[in-house]
């Protein structure tokens, strides 16, 4: 039976410079997979909140377009003036609050008394700003640009879009939030009995 002779292993030497190559070649894989990862994630992140802006954006949107009551906007507070199926006025009040938009409905009664909603739904979260620039024409309103930015961990998605509002309804304004929607709400009052008036209603 042969034996070997050489029983020689690794020197000291060899396994630093063994364990040296690892180490940097496991750094640069574990640095190649967390690089990956977060663009996953910044990827994700981002086409969730495009997906949040769109759904919540074309639902206001929506209601921009199709107002043909009186509306108001102040600041970041869009007012829109509203006359349900049963007769009834009201004002649909969008605001931002924090990073929310909450949606509240304020009924308007034949006086023009204004009764503030029990309560704001949330609309859309994670909004740092929202502004609404009304393009007014001789008292009425024939567009509306509406800007929109949405922010989580640190990526922003910004919307900037002018809507064309088919029905060109009046623009209210006043000096600030409370005179602004007591005056819509007269101005919504006069608009009812005029349409009222004009459909023999």
């Amino acid at each position: 039976m042969k034996r070997f002779k050489n029983k020689k292993g690794f020197t000291l030497v060899e396994l630093v410079v063994g364990t040296a190559i690892l180490s940097v070649v496991g750094l640069t894989v574990a640095m190649l997979m967390t690089s990956g990862t977060n663009m996953y994630r910044r990827v994700h992140i981002r086409s969730n909140l495009l997906f949040k802006s769109q759904v919540a954006a074309t639902q206001l949107q929506e209601s921009i377009i199709n107002c043909k009551a009186p509306f108001a906007t102040f600041e970041d507070t869009l007012f829109l003036g509203d006359e349900e199926d049963d007769g009834d006025l009201v004002i649909h009040v969008y605001s931002l609050d924090g990073d929310t938009i909450k949606l509240r409905d304020d009924s308007v009664s034949d006086t023009g008394q204004v009764s503030p909603g029990e309560k704001s739904i949330p609309f859309c979260r994670n909004v740092s700003q929202i502004q609404y620039y009304p393009q007014d024409s001789s008292g009425t309103v024939y567009a509306m640009r509406f800007t929109q930015n949405i922010r989580k961990f640190g990526v922003e998605y910004p919307r900037n879009e002018v809507l064309s509002m088919r029905n060109r309804p009046a623009l209210i304004k006043a000096a600030t939030a409370g005179d602004t929607e007591a005056a819509l709400a007269s101005a919504l009052v006069e608009w009812k009995n005029a349409d009222n008036a004009n459909t023999g209603g």
